[in-house]
């Protein structure tokens, strides 16, 4: 149960809210289930907002299969929007399966799902560092990440 100081943080998302379904249904489930491999799934989420997809799709999945062991690691720039996923996350009892959300995001300049690269648009300071984010396979997926702090 959350607090009224938790709850007061959760953004809502009517678009979000509208498309979560035809999201999942039409282009994620074809994708995601059959990327389950030996009951495990991992994923990383770029600009996942707040919250409403990830607690759908994560759903979704257990609603499919609740044997899957699924480590969900949701990331958006925007302190605002990891605050309302992490109490989306509690409140739906999701806290298993879905790790804090990060500030990580991907590439070192140029644009990604979540910001517009290295440039500093909204007062953060961005650090580099040299981790390496991997597909489960041992393949790499993206390496060079940011993270604002």
């Amino acid at each position: 149960s959350l607090t009224e100081s938790e709850t007061s943080v959760i953004i809502e998302s009517p678009g979000a809210e509208k498309n979560k379904g035809p999201i999942w249904d039409i282009v994620l489930k074809p994708i995601v289930l059959p990327a389950v491999t030996n009951g495990k799934l991992k994923v990383l989420e770029l600009a996942a907002g707040s919250g409403v997809h990830t607690q759908h799709f994560l759903s979704s999945i257990l609603d499919d299969d609740k044997n899957i062991d699924i480590e969900w690691h949701p990331s958006d720039p925007d302190p605002a929007s990891r605050a309302s996923l992490n109490a989306r996350a509690k409140l739906a009892g999701m806290e298993k399966y879905i790790l804090p959300a990060n500030g990580w995001v991907v590439g070192v300049e140029g644009g990604t799902a979540c910001s517009d690269g290295a440039r500093d648009t909204d007062g953060k300071t961005v650090s580099s560092t040299s981790s390496t984010v991997h597909d489960g396979a041992d393949n790499d997926v993206v390496s060079g990440m940011e993270k604002y702090s």
